[in-house]
């Protein structure tokens, strides 16, 4: 009988340390192709990311140099100012676009983390900001993105916005900064990590591909045009954009 047992736990034994091997393997065969799939997105696919991202932008902006008539559309990016000068009405809506706006611009800039990447993609980078402000940012960028979407969502309900255009932009920029959260600041497992580090760098990414493509881009040159137009010292720069804006067959 004792040694009936014996083997019985011997076995057992083998067997849990067998489990624990193939438990292990499997983890690390999952880390090894999520690094080298991370590893691609920070590279290669950031920079091309980056480059047509850069282009996209040029070619909306040269767009609206070129058109012949040299009038602001009506619906041209100069029209952002009407929707900002008109959310300014409601304090609460102010205030939610400007944080809103501007914690979309420095986070990817300006993390530590980001600061890194860019100077290892293209070869120059800037002081980054500090690693507590950039958590502040990233939650009162998820905050906010999240009450303009209640506000969609009223604006829907009432007919004034149609459901397609009204809430899939917020969704996807708010995936990165989501991911990006739970990497630096949860205590998580390795495979959580490494899964939310890749949807991260990927949603990333994807961003900055549909960013000049789509109605996105009002995100960066919208703010951009209303700065420029209020904030610049060059007259010429001022009264290019006035007479200029960006027509929604530019974007």
């Amino acid at each position: 009988m004792h040694i009936v047992n014996t083997i019985t736990n011997s076995l057992e034994w083998r067997g849990t340390a067998f489990a624990k091997y193939e438990s292990e393997h499997l983890t690390l065969l999952i880390k090894g192709k999520m690094e080298s799939w991370i590893a691609f997105g920070r590279g290669p696919l950031f920079r091309l990311s980056f480059g047509l991202m850069l282009l996209g932008l040029a070619r909306i902006i040269f767009l609206a140099a070129m058109r012949q008539n040299g009038a602001a559309s009506p619906q041209g990016l100069w029209s952002g100012r009407d929707r900002w000068m008109a959310s300014l009405k409601n304090p609460f809506t102010a205030v939610i676009l400007l944080i809103f706006h501007v914690s979309l611009i420095l986070v990817p800039l300006f993390l530590p983390a980001h600061v890194i990447q860019w100077k290892q993609n293209v070869g120059f980078a800037w002081l980054p900001i500090s690693q507590r402000l950039s958590d502040m940012l990233t939650i009162a960028l998820i905050a906010t993105a999240i009450a303009l979407l209640a506000i969609r969502v009223g604006r829907i309900i009432v007919g004034q916005l149609r459901p397609s255009k009204g809430l899939i932009w917020p969704i996807f920029l708010i995936i990165p900064f989501i991911s990006g959260f739970i990497c630096v600041n949860l205590d998580v497992t390795p495979n959580v990590y490494y899964g939310s580090l890749l949807i991260h760098v990927y949603s990333g990414n994807l961003v900055m591909l549909a960013l000049p493509f789509t109605r996105m881009a009002a995100c960066i040159l919208e703010p951009l045009a209303v700065a420029t137009v209020a904030l610049s010292p060059v007259p010429a720069l001022r009264r290019w954009f006035l007479k200029t804006g960006l027509a929604a067959e530019d974007i």
